[in-house]
């Protein structure tokens, strides 16, 4: 297996907690901006890398969910709180359950679950977001609730990531089942879900499924919010997170 050297970003000094922000899907690290810059001053210590064919990030052939964490694991160290959106979200699972420095979990609209006859639509709708050419303008009036700089983030990641990544991560991984990796992890684990009256990855009956199975898994859907959680609702991931670190 080939690992890959992620670059990263870092926010906060001292020796508060140290937390993970793992992207989704045709993002990067910069995207992670607003949640990283409200929990540093709570003095959280942050690493936010940019995943294998992301952002500034070597491309690679394989994008296995087996790949992701051997890179993260090399950015070493304990973690007391790894957060992870939509792709995001099964990787910290998987990095947890190979590391025991994991403390907990705190995942967003993760995507445990492509219905196999959704597959090839969801793809081809991953895949067409990619765009060299993408303004933050555009976004920005797509999205006219977020802050600008998460305009400005994400037209960066879809500018920066290939049409390649994005299908081989896709296919890389079908069938596209990995709720499994959300059981046995034993450690507090958190799941915000996006509103399903809006747009969610994750479908509610999924998560109820899931923190009825595990005791130390807590699910809720934060109303008003799409599958952006960190973008939509950052209030939302900041005070979970929050009270997860105890801070």
């Amino acid at each position: 297996m080939s690992i890959v050297q992620l670059p990263v970003s870092q926010w906060g000094i001292g020796d508060g907690p140290r937390v993970l922000l793992i992207h989704g899907l045709a993002g990067n690290r910069g995207t992670w901006w607003n949640i990283a810059e409200q929990l540093a001053e709570f003095g959280c210590k942050l690493v936010a890398p940019d995943l294998r064919g992301h952002g500034d990030a070597p491309s690679t052939s394989s994008y296995r969910f087996e790949d992701f964490p051997s890179d993260l694991a090399v950015l070493g160290g304990d973690w007391d709180l790894v957060i992870g959106h939509s792709l995001g979200g099964p990787i910290a699972c998987s990095l947890a359950h190979r590391v025991s420095g994991v403390a907990a979990l705190l995942l967003l609209d993760p995507v445990f679950e492509i219905c196999e006859s959704d597959f090839e639509a969801v793809t081809a709708e991953q895949v067409a977001e990619v765009d060299s050419f993408a303004e933050p303008s555009g976004i920005a009036s797509a999205n006219p609730n977020w802050h600008p700089l998460d305009a400005f983030h994400k037209a960066r990641a879809v500018r920066l990531v290939s049409a390649y990544a994005v299908e081989r991560v896709m296919r890389d991984n079908a069938p596209w089942d990995y709720r499994s990796l959300a059981l046995g992890l034993n450690r507090p684990v958190r799941i915000l879900g996006g509103d399903p009256t809006i747009f969610t990855m994750l479908p509610p009956n999924l998560g109820t499924e899931i923190a009825a199975t595990e005791p130390n898994v807590l699910f809720e859907i934060i109303r008003g919010s799409g599958h952006s959680i960190h973008r939509d609702a950052p209030h939302a991931v900041v005070n979970a997170a929050s009270e997860m670190l105890s801070i």
